[in-house]
């Protein structure tokens, strides 16, 4: 019997997870097969060859087809050109953001003919410091996507990234004999282009604080692009092309290259496609005048970027004071920046400070393993709770709660033989044989489950004991024929034999409250045309507890036994009785799992 299965997975048929980091100046998609956990790959675009996708979406004039990228900066005549557009979506606007577009674009790119959207799952982040409403408005947008898909904080995922492998093997000197999975306290900063992200977890319990949502790297990339502006404003074709349509956005572009050409070491490039012709006089004057500028004195100057960051990790630490954390972790563009460590050691002086060593890429592949993890942990759930739910499982059960009743109504029987009344009222049921049964089909069937996911299964120990209700439903039954049985013209000869008794108020009181349970629908149970009135009600709890039997003859006593031993409970109780086991087991699994998920990677 398989009866009563458990809710379907909704994860059941994805197959590979997809992460989107959306980021204002660029945007990263990683991507895992579940089947190779915990397998990260990095999309890169076979166009241009970009793994770091620009953050730029444009219309090709020859199809209107939408083009993102580098592809959108470099082609000639592109329309409708939009760069650096993350920003929080208006929750009252309807119409679909050019991020959402972007998002849909590129999703489309990498799907391609290959992957279907029918078998993935999307994580798309989302800065920390949006409030509910704001997100709500980006989950709304997104879901025109039309697939699977969650969001999760930047930070919170660039945590998950950084607590594997990859940042214990290239952390920093001071941090080499630190294990962030055994930290209890640890900062996520995660300074982007547009937002920077402060995650705060405790016992792997995440908290974002309210923090940086409109601070980011482009504000250095704006100062630059005024000086700019400043410093070219007497030419007017110069000027004039800032204002045309993309000029703006190209000139920060160029901003953004110049500022992290001087923090990465690489080679100062704005773009290692072919220029539009219509940005080729900022590629010439102003890119040779913009990497003249020295950025590490701009952004240290009084009242400037790195003044600003200080103040909002003094915020972070005012927000955290007293907890202060053990470890803080720096990802994102700008923790390039190293005047952006020596702020965190100065803010935190406690703490190791942990830098990721590809921060660009960081929140997107711990999207793409928050993904695979969810779905791992999805299916482990389901596997564990399919064992409840086989049929031997069911079997067990069904065979052990007779095994039960059957023992019970034995020893039942055997105290009211024996003139024990006192004794049989203890209506008492042993599960220890049907406890011992479904420990040991579970010990066998656990440990090739934990083993797959790699759980240690001595973690799921679970304590099998059943608080079933079995004593008060097989005494129910009892009860019942003891009524019935009190119709058959022997009250008069109870009611007498009861009177010489000598009942002490406290077994009666046992079943006192099933009998006033039973007074308004069992008036027909004990007789046609007898109502069971108020003082009968100790009268036939004594006949519960064994009275009657006791007083009856031989004959009509073992008649009663006999009918006793025969009684079985139902197949809507025993169905009952195996739900109510399964829940109670699940609800222990449930308990367990959710302290071991953080194994499960």
């Amino acid at each position: 019997m398989d009866s009563h299965p458990p809710e379907q997975d909704p994860l059941r048929d994805v197959s590979y997870v997809i992460g989107i980091d959306l980021g204002d100046g660029e945007s990263t998609l990683a991507w895992g097969p579940v089947d190779h956990f915990p397998m990260i790959s990095i999309y890169e675009r076979e166009v241009t060859g970009e793994r770091n996708i620009l953050t730029a979406i444009a219309r090709d004039p020859r199809d209107r087809r939408r083009i993102i990228g580098e592809e959108a900066v470099a082609l000639a005549g592109a329309r409708e050109f939009t760069l650096n557009f993350k920003e929080a979506p208006d929750p009252d606007d309807m119409a679909t953001p050019d991020s959402i577009l972007f998002v849909q674009a590129l999703l489309n790119e990498f799907l391609g003919k290959t992957y279907s959207r029918d078998h993935a799952l999307l994580i798309v982040g989302h800065p920390a410091g949006w409030d509910k409403k704001t997100k709500s408005a980006f989950v709304r947008h997104l879901e025109a996507l039309r697939m699977q898909m969650r969001v999760l904080p930047e930070s919170q995922a660039a945590l998950i990234h950084v607590r594997g492998p990859v940042l214990e093997n290239h952390a920093r000197p001071e941090a080499k004999n630190t294990n962030t999975r055994q930290t209890q306290r640890i900062l996520v900063i995660d300074i982007g282009s547009s937002t920077t992200d402060f995650t705060f977890i405790e016992d792997l319990k995440p908290r974002n604080l309210p923090l940086g949502a409109d601070f980011g790297c482009r504000a250095i990339d704006l100062k630059m692009a005024g000086l700019v502006r400043e410093a070219f404003a007497s030419q007017p074709d110069m000027m004039a092309i800032l204002e045309d349509d993309g000029g703006f956005e190209y000139l920060l572009l160029a901003c953004r290259r110049a500022k992290e050409a001087q923090f990465s070491g690489s080679p100062p490039i704005i773009l290692d496609q072919r220029i539009n012709p219509a940005f080729k006089p900022i590629v010439g004057a102003v890119w040779k005048w913009l990497t003249a500028i020295q950025v590490p004195e701009l952004i240290a100057a009084p009242g400037g970027w790195l003044d600003q960051l200080r103040n909002l990790m003094l915020q972070a630490a005012d927000e955290l004071a007293g907890n202060l954390p053990e470890q803080v972790v720096l990802t994102g563009g700008g923790s390039r920046i190293p005047a952006a460590g020596q702020l965190c050691r100065m803010v935190f002086p406690t703490a190791v400070i942990l830098h990721d060593p590809e921060p660009s890429l960081s929140v997107a592949r711990g999207l793409a393993l928050a993904g695979l993890h969810e779905v791992r942990v999805a299916r482990f759930r389901s596997e564990i709770a399919g064992l409840l739910h086989a049929s031997a499982f069911v079997n067990l059960c069904e065979e052990g709660l007779r095994s039960a009743v059957s023992v019970l109504l034995r020893d039942f029987v055997a105290q009211l033989r024996a003139g024990n009344a006192a004794d049989a009222g203890e209506f008492t049921v042993s599960l220890t044989k049907l406890d011992t049964s479904l420990a040991a089909y579970l010990s066998k069937k656990v440990p090739p489950v934990c083993s797959s996911y790699g759980v240690v299964d001595g973690e799921l120990d679970l304590d099998i004991s059943l608080p079933l209700p079995i004593a008060d439903i097989i005494a129910d039954d009892v009860a019942n024929y003891i009524i019935a049985a009190s119709s058959t013209g022997s009250m008069g000869r109870f009611t007498w034999w009861l009177a010489k008794q000598d009942w002490s108020e406290g077994m009666a009181e046992r079943w006192t409250e099933w009998i006033a349970r039973r007074m308004s629908g069992s008036a027909g149970a004990a007789g046609a045309g007898r109502m069971i009135q108020a003082e009968d009600v100790m009268h036939i709890a004594a006949i519960i507890a064994g009275a009657a039997v006791t007083a009856l003859g031989a004959r009509s006593q073992e008649k009663i036994a006999s009918k006793i031993l025969a009684l079985e409970l139902s197949p809507k109780k025993i169905d009952d009785l195996v739900m109510q086991i399964q829940a109670h087991i699940k609800i222990q699994l449930d308990e367990r799992i959710s302290e071991i998920e953080k194994l499960i990677h």
